[in-house]
């Protein structure tokens, strides 16, 4: 059984690397649920999962800026990834009762524009919070 039931993931092959990174992005999220518990601001859940990330050895860099080109027309920056961790997987952070779509529809847009091969949406204030996209 998935440790998130309420989930259906599609599977796909990853680089061993990748797969292992991860699974670290997500033992790092489960170790700040378990920490911190429910109903911080997603702020506070961001910043601890950077410092359990950065504890661990792995580089992350926090609400990094994106650029949208429209037309070859730069229109300013126009979205802010929470994390980019080791500068290959965006982590969507939330802090909800229920991760929405359009949490992974921003991750999905930053992979796309950014050329991240992996992204998750994570709901930090649940007891079972990762989705993956």
């Amino acid at each position: 059984m998935t440790p998130f039931p309420c989930l259906e993931v599609e599977s796909i092959l990853l680089p061993d690397e990748l797969e292992d990174l991860g699974g670290r992005v997500l033992a790092a999220a489960k170790s700040v649920i378990r920490e911190l518990g429910p109903g911080m601001r997603e702020r506070v859940y961001r910043k601890a999962l950077a410092i359990v990330l950065e504890e661990n050895g792995i580089s992350v860099d926090q609400e990094v800026p994106i650029s949208i080109v429209f037309h070859e027309r730069g229109l300013g920056i126009a979205y802010a990834m929470d994390l980019l961790v080791a500068n290959r997987v965006i982590v969507e952070d939330k802090s909800v009762t229920t991760i929405h779509h359009a949490a992974e529809d921003h991750s999905l847009t930053y992979m796309s524009g950014e050329r991240k091969p992996l992204g998750y949406a994570v709901n930090l204030a649940a007891t079972v919070g990762a989705r993956w996209i």
